[in-house]
């Protein structure tokens, strides 16, 4: 298995924790009025997603620091050339370039490394922004009068590209537009300035709510420890609060294909209130607060939530009897009988020089594995050891 491979089949481990801190501030940012300022999420996720990565994959803070600055580095230079910031989708990928660079490099070298790649990261969108810039808003007056495909298209849209980009597709051509004594008004934004409590986007409560739970009840029992946590965090960010980003980050590192499937279903969630004209206010996120407070014709609402939940669930079922990227660690079969016989992998704590350390050295079956044991530190055969660092700690 390479290196690569290695990486992305610990990518979801390695950004579990910072999603968890990231749903926090997201949630305090959406939860407070008037706190919310351009770049107040952007910014922190652009320097928290790299640093907790590369410090859960070298165990090194320096190592991590420098990649955090490198990376905020890197958005704020990119918004000297946009004047805007890195999407998640984007601040993920530049964190998986720093954890290939920092565990193969010292902490100068890394450093190096990595500031130069997010300089010529930032340098190659953001002078290919206008050209980027010019595609979406064509793209935008395709999906004009397109409800169901916009609703669809935008919900991956606000994972990969910022919040500028997604304004500019808001603002120009939605599909919908409303009449008042001044004119036609259309694009999201002029009409919610039309009317405070515009019934559009009613899809958008049915993806956020609808679909999460539906995702989740298919998901719970297949995760554990960090990765189950940071689960549950980002999916009451997008309950409650409307905010999806961090939750479709998961589910596209946990499996791609679920994520496509989770899109056709949002073109679902779209179309059936187009076609049953169920219309329910909405300001910002399409969250439960607006859906308490818009909320009609209940029955209707919760028979459309309750089927495009099951939709989601059956669907993510079917996926994963058929696509399967991440079972756990990948492990030849020599592997997992050595990790076996040092007491699981959760009896596995870290590798510094020639010894491994283990939490509970009763658990190691000395029969099955040559070793010598001094209280929690472990000396293995190196051809053993390099296999334990390179499956567990990281590519070799």
């Amino acid at each position: 298995m390479n290196s690569t491979a290695i990486i992305y089949e610990k990518l979801l481990d390695y950004v579990s924790l910072p999603l968890i801190f990231l749903s926090a501030l997201l949630g305090v940012l959406n939860a407070v009025p008037n706190l919310y300022f351009d770049g107040a999420a952007e910014l922190p996720i652009s320097f928290l997603i790299p640093l907790f990565a590369v410090y859960y994959s070298c165990k090194s803070f320096k190592k991590a620091a420098a990649a955090g600055f490198c990376a905020l580095s890197s958005n704020l230079l990119y918004y000297g050339f946009s004047g805007s910031y890195y999407s998640i989708l984007f601040t993920a990928l530049l964190g998986f370039i720093c954890v290939k660079l920092f565990y193969k490099l010292c902490l100068w070298q890394g450093f190096a490394a990595a500031f130069v790649s997010g300089a010529l990261f930032a340098s190659a969108l953001g002078l290919s922004y206008e050209a980027l810039y010019s595609l979406v808003n064509s793209a935008a007056e395709y999906l004009a009068g397109k409800g169901a495909l916009f609703g669809a298209v935008n919900t991956f849209y606000e994972l990969a590209f910022s919040g500028k980009l997604k304004d500019l597709v808001y603002t120009t051509a939605y599909s919908g537009a409303v009449a008042d004594i001044n004119g036609i008004k259309s694009g999201v934004v002029n009409i919610l300035n039309t009317r405070k409590t515009a019934q559009l986007l009613t899809g958008r409560y049915f993806v956020n709510i609808s679909l999460t739970l539906g995702l989740a009840a298919a998901m719970f029992k297949r995760l554990k420890g960090s990765r189950l946590s940071a689960f549950i965090c980002v999916c009451a960010l997008a309950v409650i609060f409307g905010e999806i980003r961090l939750f479709g980050l998961f589910v596209m590192i946990y499996n791609p294909v679920v994520y496509f499937v989770y899109l056709l279903c949002a073109f679902v969630c779209y179309l059936v209130p187009s076609l049953l004209d169920l219309r329910i206010g909405l300001q910002g996120g399409g969250s439960l607060f607006e859906l308490i407070k818009y909320g009609n014709r209940w029955g209707y609402f919760i028979a459309v939530a309750l089927v495009t939940a099951a939709l989601m669930y059956f669907a993510a079922r079917l996926v994963f009897t058929r696509f399967e990227f991440l079972k756990g660690r990948y492990l030849p079969k020599y592997v997992k009988s050595l990790v076996a016989s040092l007491g699981g992998e959760d009896n596995l704590i870290r590798i510094e020089g020639e010894t491994l350390f283990v939490k509970n050295p009763n658990l190691i079956d000395i029969l099955k594995t040559d070793c010598e044991i001094h209280q929690n530190a472990v000396s293995l055969y190196r051809d053993d050891l390099l296999l334990i660092k390179e499956y567990f700690y990281g590519p070799s």
